[in-house]
């Protein structure tokens, strides 16, 4: 098969340029030997595990669960991502990549069933338990192998159409919970309960038959999954030793390390000069600051899908079927702002976008959680903003992976998604141990934060540090629209064409044969 031709890049391609890439995207991804199995599997548990979201924080309601049993329930989930995300991205980096990404489908899979035919609290923490170690941490893994085949210069656009494409299925899915929940009244099923068990199952088979996908597509590529580009590797060892400081007792310009046997001792937190790979400290110090970040956000994103649906029932009394409706416009704005990230990035700056909307986050969450009688007034209010908040939470996930993965080079991107997923742990842990019980307590306050608007407060300070943190950060490498690491590199959005995604020919395949998706380098951008 032939490369797809390069085209010239325009100025500016705008939102129907944008609209284009991520058309064009999925075909890329496809045709891609080495990413084809991971994506179809994503896709397949994408729309599987949205179908059930609406219903969960109802079906643990309706088993006898208040919202502080909800956050303890949730804690353990999240443990697997704080103690296991570092674990499968040293797995991903050393050992193999679908492996790693099987490993965490399987338990997923069996922590679905085990939810959905739960009949005691002991259930349910098993099924929790069963997840901590799955399914949290299979987003995280596939993200940090796209990132690792990939080059900086596509990077950011990869990220975001894998996401989008994740958010667009996830989309689809809750927009059919009504649909699901009109079939099942329709053949008889009237009892809340059984509904709510039937659709908690329908995660189980498509991560139940994608681990067995992902293990034979590894059997199938010999036992191995392909690794990063060697002209990659090379260029990032290159980077790398451009930005340490010289010493007496190392090269100027160090020989890069063999792509197919990594030095033993490189390790992302490794002192500069260890090796080739191993990023300055104040590359390492940059990345920590920007991935402590996406502890605000999860914690956003963790709140918006625990305490939202009990805000809403306790001062609207809506319930799974109004909240699967707000669900969908709301996911359906978060799938658009995801697709346009790339652009949004190129067009106010690689740190100001998710500066601004750490800011407006904030704002929405200190007003709308005050929001809270039963007016048409204050619920139309408090639905706008709310909507606000899922759309700028969902825009922050792409940008500030993108920002921190620049900061580390491709044979360390396993360990640096790993580190990020275990910052999103710490995020819901925070979120459902604390927040959680905040709520349960400001429903019955009187001063500030009452009616469970007190969690959402503390959120919007800790967002507005991000921004501070990211600000910072910023300050720290002038010109910052551009990689701070790859200084060749600018994220303005290029198209599908011009990135070359498409299946590479015969001389640019890798070193094993295979042919996938190949970025052109492109001249840095002086803005």
């Amino acid at each position: 098969s032939k490369e797809v031709p390069a085209v010239e890049q325009e100025p500016s391609r705008g939102i129907w340029g944008c609209v284009e890439d991520h058309a064009q995207m999925p075909r890329a991804f496809l045709k891609d030997n080495r990413l084809r199995v991971p994506i179809l599997v994503g896709w397949a548990s994408a729309f599987g595990g949205s179908l059930q979201s609406p219903a969960i924080s109802y079906y643990y309601l309706e088993l006898g669960l208040d919202a502080v049993d909800i956050g303890d329930v949730g804690l353990v989930v999240t443990f697997g991502s704080l103690l296991l995300g570092p674990l499968y991205g040293w797995l991903l980096d050393k050992w193999d990549a679908y492996l790693t990404i099987a490993l965490t489908l399987g338990p997923c899979g069996i922590g679905c069933l085990l939810r959905g035919i739960a009949h005691s609290m002991a259930m349910i923490y098993a099924s929790a338990l069963a997840m901590a170690f799955g399914g949290i941490n299979f987003e995280a893994m596939t993200l940090a192998y796209i990132a690792c085949i990939q080059s900086a210069e596509s990077r950011a656009l990869v990220i975001s159409a894998y996401l989008f494409q994740y958010k667009t299925l996830s989309l689809v899915g809750k927009s059919l919970y009504p649909v699901w929940d009109r079939c099942m009244r329709g053949l008889g099923v009237e009892d809340d309960m059984l509904r709510y068990r039937l659709v908690m199952v329908t995660c189980t088979a498509p991560c139940l038959l994608g681990f067995g996908a992902v293990m034979a597509q590894w059997v199938g590529s010999g036992c191995k999954a392909p690794s990063a580009d060697p002209t990659d590797v090379r260029r990032d060892s290159e980077a790398y030793a451009r930005l340490e400081p010289e010493s007496a007792d190392r090269p100027a310009h160090p020989r890069p390390p063999s792509p197919a046997a990594p030095p033993s001792g490189a390790s992302g937190l490794a002192p500069p000069g260890a090796s080739g790979l191993a990023p300055p400290v104040v590359s390492v110090r940059a990345f920590c600051c920007v991935a402590v970040i996406l502890v605000s956000q999860s914690m956003a994103y963790t709140m918006i899908n625990v305490l939202w649906p009990l805000y809403i029932k306790q001062h609207f009394a809506w319930r799974d079927v109004e909240y699967s409706y707000l669900l969908f416009v709301s996911s359906l704005l978060a799938a658009l702002s995801i697709a346009l990230q790339p652009s949004i990035t190129s067009a106010v700056g690689l740190y100001r976008s998710p500066i601004i909307a750490l800011a407006a986050s904030a704002l929405c969450f200190s007003i709308t959680f005050t929001l809270q009688d039963a007016s048409p007034a204050a619920m139309s209010g408090h639905v706008v903003g709310a909507v606000v908040c899922v759309v700028t939470t969902a825009f922050l996930k792409p940008s500030l992976a993108a920002i921190a993965s620049l900061y580390m080079p491709v044979t360390q991107q396993g360990r640096s998604f790993g580190v990020m997923a275990s910052l999103e742990g710490i995020g819901g842990i925070l979120t459902n141990l604390v927040a959680t019980r905040l709520y349960q307590q400001s429903l019955t306050r009187n001063s500030l934060g009452a009616g469970g608007a007190l969690p959402f407060y503390l959120l919007t300070v800790l967002l507005l540090l991000g921004a501070l943190l990211l600000l910072y950060v910023s300050q720290l490498w002038p010109g910052g629209a551009r990689s701070p690491v790859h200084d060749h590199v600018d994220l303005e959005m290029v198209p599908v064409p011009a990135l070359g995604l498409g299946v590479c020919s015969g001389e640019e395949a890798g070193p094993d044969g295979h042919k996938g998706l190949k970025p052109r380098a492109r001249l840095p951008s002086r803005q």
